[in-house]
């Protein structure tokens, strides 16, 4: 006889997880990848958020399994527009100057970033 089967809803999820994301931008604890720009700057990250965000980094990160910090250098890329990746990886949106637009957008196209590029 099967067993009857009750199906639970968390009706606040999509925004919970979306909180807690945004959370975790601010947050460095669990940080298990440290991203590198031109200007040597050094920004640690989640590898979940940036895999879940970006086919590129997913790609590159699983080809590291066996490294517990990888570091990844971002050639091409200024810490200023690391932070603006950054800031919508995490949070879904982000305000990037008018003249910085086309870089930033392509620089997302490069990277494989989720969004409306």
């Amino acid at each position: 006889m099967a067993t009857e089967r009750v199906s639970l809803v968390w009706d606040e999820f999509q925004t919970c997880s979306s909180n807690m994301q945004r959370a975790l931008f601010e947050d460095t604890h669990f940080t298990d990848v440290t991203l590198a720009c031109d200007d040597n700057k050094l920004v640690s990250a989640h590898r979940a958020v940036l895999s879940s965000s970006s086919d590129w980094f997913r790609q590159v990160l699983l080809q590291l399994p066996q490294h517990p910090h990888p570091l990844l250098y971002l050639r091409g890329v200024t810490s200023g527009q690391l932070e603006d990746l950054l800031h919508f990886i995490y949070r879904g949106e982000v305000e990037v100057a008018k003249d910085q637009l086309e870089n930033f957008v392509n620089m997302a196209r490069d990277l494989k970033i989720r969004g409306p590029f």
